[in-house]
């Protein structure tokens, strides 16, 4: 790449009618082996810019680096009932088949009891390099005349994702904790490949509401974030199993941290002749914190510290018992000589090591209260 991207952005080609994203769903899931990029886009298109195309295509570019290989295609996901009444929050009327040709199945109008209906479409989208993706949306087949006026056009997809993007930051505490901060930025102009920046300006698309969904393991607390949140909630797994697969495998329980952000579009500041609108840039910062050592470690060394000491005692009573009980055997007092002694080591050097171990632990405890996390990267602010 020539220059890397900072900012998300959707540009979309040939097509000067369309100015803005609807809704724009983003869900950053943080599992323990994986980052998984999870991207939901509805526009808005009047019927009569269907006539005469065959297809919309756009352009996502992405400061979350997209994994070779890795972006699967939601469509048939969506059209399970169960998972779309999940995502949307409502209850579905009816799945209802909007391509001419029997063939095909791209496109499906998806009609819910408490919201506008959505026509789910099939996109074929391609990764282009590491922070740039294709989408082709197939409108040539679908049954124009069945078309809602407006129509709401929705697609989603997901990729996997690297730690390695720079807009992750993560910390490096001394292993006290493990800290994590999401940079997410939409339409930030200046943080978008320079080379393709007039193109980028012509081309992309404003956000009318953008929904950001961070899910992280129950363990990592929340520490910062610029914008108000709507609600944190737990993840039913039960259920969001059938949406996301790797779930499945995944003792840990999770919680969904909800923002949305109004976008929309702001006048040029260096055209004052004219009221050009151009997208309203959109920027958030949130930021997790696991700890690693917790007073329970100093609870644990302390626990196995009085029951080593215990066993070293209660060995003392016992070999006076036996003593009584064989004098006079002394192969078997030399046996039992031999254990209690064996004993005695053992016990004693855990009960040692235990002790130094609480003490360790204890320390690092203290010291965790107070240090401040020395991050790997900075934010530089703009």
């Amino acid at each position: 790449m020539e220059s890397e991207t900072r900012s998300f952005a959707v540009c979309v080609e040939d097509f000067e009618n369309l100015k803005s994203i609807k809704k724009l769903h983003l869900n950053i899931w943080q599992l323990p082996k994986d980052l998984i990029v999870d991207i939901g886009i509805q526009v808005v298109i009047n019927k009569i810019f269907f006539k005469g195309r065959s297809y919309f295509k756009f352009i996502l570019y992405t400061p979350f680096l997209v994994n070779l290989n890795s972006i699967e295609q939601l469509y048939d996901c969506f059209r399970e009932k169960n998972v779309t009444q999940l995502i949307f929050n409502d209850e579905v009327q009816q799945f209802k088949p909007m391509n001419r040709t029997s063939q095909n199945d791209t496109a499906t109008l998806v009609s819910f009891y408490g919201r506008e209906p959505l026509l789910l479409l099939k996109a074929e989208i391609d990764r282009l390099n590491e922070q740039k993706i294709e989408i082709l949306l197939n409108i040539d087949d679908l049954k124009h005349e069945e078309i809602e006026d407006p129509c709401n056009l929705y697609l989603r997809f997901r990729y996997k994702s690297s730690l390695k993007s720079k807009n992750i930051c993560i910390s490096q505490d001394g292993g006290f904790s493990d800290n994590i901060f999401y940079d997410i930025r939409f339409n930030e102009m200046r943080l978008l490949p320079i080379n393709e920046l007039t193109n980028i300006q012509r081309n992309c698309l404003g956000v009318d509401d953008l929904y950001i969904f961070i899910i992280q393991e129950f363990d990592r607390k929340i520490t910062t974030y610029e914008k108000d949140l709507e609600y944190i909630r737990f993840l039913e797994k039960e259920h969001f199993g059938s949406y996301l697969k790797e779930l499945k495998s995944i003792n840990n329980d999770f919680i969904i941290y909800y923002w949305k952000i109004k976008g929309g579009f702001s006048e040029d500041p260096e055209r004052r002749t004219t009221t050009i609108q151009i997208p309203k840039a959109i920027n958030m910062v949130a930021g997790f914190e696991k700890q690693k050592v917790s007073f329970k470690q100093f609870q644990a060394g302390v626990l196995i510290n009085v029951f080593s000491a215990g066993i070293i005692y209660s060995n003392k009573i016992f070999r006076t018992y036996f003593d009584k009980l064989f004098e006079g055997n002394k192969y078997i007092l030399r046996l039992i000589t031999s254990i209690s002694n064996l004993l005695d080591i053992i016990f004693f050097l855990l009960f040692v090591i235990s002790f130094l171990y609480g003490v360790a632990k204890l320390v690092r405890f203290t010291i965790s209260l107070y240090k401040k996390p020395n991050f790997k990267f900075s934010f530089r602010r703009w």
